[in-house]
């Protein structure tokens, strides 16, 4: 989908094609995608100059004389193209606005999920446009701060909540968190007013430069006939699932997040909801313990097997169970005899299931 840079792209395209242009007729070949009515949205722009278009988040507005607006969301794959009166109908031409000079705009989506609204100036608080938040570039980080403490998502999910903070998609909602080192299941209320700055600055930074590079084709983006945009080519995590972190060198992650589809860096941008886990393993005398204690020296929770094993066995009630189970030299001088418990474990998978399922539950963390 489109998002604020590449409708940007759009919008400074057709603004100097379409102003001062008077509206000859406009032909709607599927009504369903004029949310506010076929009949008046092709009738009452009749005769009406377009004096200017602008733009909130992905939306665009055409404002026209007569106290008209009408609004466009491009969706997934909406597209204008310039055009001709008397031009053949494309494939996949859902509108046509035609002016009085015979040149025309024709509105092309092949998804049709584009959509159309007629209304009056004063009606725009009120519409889609309306209800937008503010852009990067108009919030302020004490803003998205409070507004982040009232979400309880992630944070991923919650840049491209519309209603917050207008333009992010999903492609430049993982360049600033990128940018941010900040991991994208990060409970958006939790992050700090520092946090919050760091949004605000490199979500400014990255639309800006995005929007001077006529927006990212990826898929199916092109703001005019014949033209591609060239952000793609300075995305830095955006669809590079196992690519080179620009930071550190390491691998790249996609998870999903809200059912979008999300690269991050696991290193640079750690989940402090959900630590590392490192499992320390190997022979006796491999430097076990020194590792474990190394690392519960940087603030590691550590969970020792053997001290578990130990303090487990040590319970009257586990050596009764290993005794019924394996025999009584299963236990010598109240310890477990490893040797003998090993050999009788590897000849009967069937013991060793049984004493399991009786001392795995046990075992606390």
């Amino acid at each position: 989908m489109p998002e604020l840079p590449e409708v940007e792209t759009v919008r400074r395209i057709l603004e100097p094609y379409v102003v001062n242009k008077r509206i000859a007729r406009i032909e709607v070949y599927r009504a369903k995608n004029i949310v506010t009515g076929a009949e008046e949205f092709s009738s009452l722009p009749v005769g009406k100059k377009i004096l200017s278009v602008s733009r909130k988040g992905k939306i665009l507005c055409f404002h026209l004389e007569g106290n008209l607006a009408i609004l466009s969301h491009l969706r997934m794959e909406g597209r204008y193209y310039e055009a001709v009166d008397g031009d053949p109908v494309g494939k996949y031409e859902l509108v046509r606005f035609v002016f009085e000079d015979k040149s025309a705009l024709a509105y092309n989506d092949t998804r049709k999920f584009g959509c159309f609204h007629l209304l009056k100036e004063e009606d725009l608080s009120r519409s889609p446009y309306g209800l937008l938040g503010k852009e990067p570039f108009e919030m302020t980080p004490e803003e998205l701060h409070a507004g982040l403490k009232k979400k309880n998502g992630p944070i991923k999910e919650t840049l491209l909540d519309q209603t917050l903070i207008a333009g992010i998609g999903n492609i430049y909602a993982d360049e600033v968190l990128f940018a941010c080192k900040i991991h994208p299941k990060t409970p958006a209320k939790t992050l700090s007013f520092s946090s919050c700055v760091d949004i605000i600055e490199h979500s400014r930074r990255i639309l800006n430069e995005a929007i001077e590079a006529g927006g990212a084709t990826i898929r199916s983006y092109h703001p005019k006939k014949g033209m591609d945009g060239n952000m793609q080519n300075e995305l830095l995590c955006y669809g590079k699932e196992k690519e080179p972190c620009h930071f550190c060198g390491r691998p790249l992650r996609k998870i999903f997040v809200g059912g979008r589809g999300t690269t991050y860096c696991p290193w640079c941008a750690p989940n402090k909801e959900a630590p590392f886990v490192v499992g320390v393993t190997g022979p006796i005398h491999s430097g076990k313990s020194t590792l474990s204690k190394r690392l519960e020296e940087k603030g590691y929770l550590r969970f020792d097997a053997d001290t578990v094993a130990k303090k487990l066995y040590a319970k009257p009630s586990v050596k009764a169970k290993a005794k019924s189970i394996f025999g009584k030299e299963a236990i010598v001088d109240g310890k477990p005899n490893v040797p003998f418990l090993t050999k009788q474990m590897i000849a009967s998978p069937s013991k060793k299931k049984k004493f399991q399922e009786f001392l795995y539950p046990l075992v606390k963390l």
